[in-house]
């Protein structure tokens, strides 16, 4: 029973290693190959430690990026406990530290203004089955 595909094998071998086919493969594998390292290179450069700052690289590309887009939120999180632990509560008169709460609603407005773009239309049967099951 098996020999009854033998021909069509052999012609499947006999496609397979034609040289135009083994350059295409080869040529395919590469780009893939290049493509894969070029993206590595690219990510390291992104969230590149410099000067004792991880995310020094992508802050300018952020700063500039449309919404919507995902922000790193381990940088906002870094941003938030630096502020928190350089400046005071209060000042030494007793007042709140306004300035510090400027700073941290200024992160938390970078965070919403990098997610506001995302609109999802409402499903209908979605809602439902979320409103009687959860």
């Amino acid at each position: 029973m098996p020999l009854q595909n033998l021909e069509f094998g052999y012609q499947m071998y006999l496609a397979f290693s034609d040289p135009k086919i083994e350059a295409l493969y080869q040529s395919s594998h590469k780009a893939i190959k290049d493509s894969r390292k070029q993206v590595w290179e690219d990510t390291k450069l992104f969230f590149q430690v410099e000067k004792g700052s991880p995310f020094l690289q992508c802050r300018p590309i952020i700063r500039t990026s449309n919404p919507p887009i995902l922000p790193p939120l381990e940088m906002y999180l870094q941003d938030l406990e630096m502020v928190n632990a350089s400046q005071p509560d209060q000042l030494e008169n007793g007042f709140v530290n306004f300035e510090k709460c400027k700073e941290e609603a200024k992160i938390v407005q970078e965070i919403a203004y990098l997610k506001s773009g995302y609109s999802f239309p409402l499903v209908e049967d979605i809602r439902e089955w979320l409103e009687n099951n959860v």
